[in-house]
């Protein structure tokens, strides 16, 4: 049957995404994973406990996010168990030119940090998988436009590239944070390996396409 012009689903869903994109602006506030909890998607049985507002804004004040740096490299800010994003709110409003690395096992909460990324219009890399296996199964790839974000999935050489790039950037920090003295400098190393490239996308929001399952 069809629907009339504006019943359509597409419609629907055009409606529904410009509200929720409204409401973000207006509140700040991470409103995919508010309805998350609210419909009762987050519970004990999965083992899912997302952050609250003030303790994300706490956070992101201990890590210095916003913050001056005594460097003119671009900061790269990592959240390995990122839920829906909503420490990502916080720090993207903080800090909007750094670059954001966001991990999280469940395929939904790394869907909607992706939507979080592209809403707010920041450069990101948003990765499913176990952050404590260092698993990677799938990635997509947000960047900032003078016209807003815009989203698309990794192919699997992106994601063996960005899994590489990760890898390598703790490995470096770890060892630089070993050898150095607390009055000295930290070395990150990131001048041996560089994140995948950018890719050019069109400048349209966020595309379905990005998010189609791979089952």
């Amino acid at each position: 049957m069809d629907h009339p012009r504006g019943q359509r689903s597409v419609d629907l869903f055009a409606e529904a995404f410009g509200q929720l994109q409204e409401r973000m602006a207006a509140t700040d506030a991470d409103v995919l994973g508010a309805v998350y909890e609210e419909y009762g998607l987050s519970s004990d049985a999965f083992g899912q406990h997302f952050t609250p507002h003030s303790v994300c804004e706490t956070m992101a004040e201990i890590a210095g996010v916003g913050d001056e740096s005594d460097t003119d490299d671009r900061q790269t800010i990592l959240d390995p168990a990122c839920g829906s994003g909503r420490t990502l709110v916080v720090a993207g409003r903080k800090q909007p030119d750094a670059l954001f690395v966001e991990q999280d096992k469940d395929p939904l909460c790394a869907r909607m940090t992706a939507l979080n990324c592209c809403f707010l219009n920041l450069d990101a890399y948003v990765i499913q998988g176990d952050s404590l296996t260092v698993e990677f199964q799938r990635a997509w790839q947000t960047s900032y436009s003078s016209l807003g974000g815009s989203v698309r999935e990794l192919d699997d050489e992106e994601v063996e590239e960005l899994h590489e790039w990760v890898t390598d950037a703790f490995e470096n920090t770890v060892e630089a944070e070993n050898e150095s003295s607390p009055t000295q400098g930290t070395d990150t190393g990131s001048e041996e390996r560089t994140p995948p490239a950018t890719v050019s996308v069109p400048s349209e929001q966020a595309s379905l396409g990005a998010f189609e399952s791979s089952d």
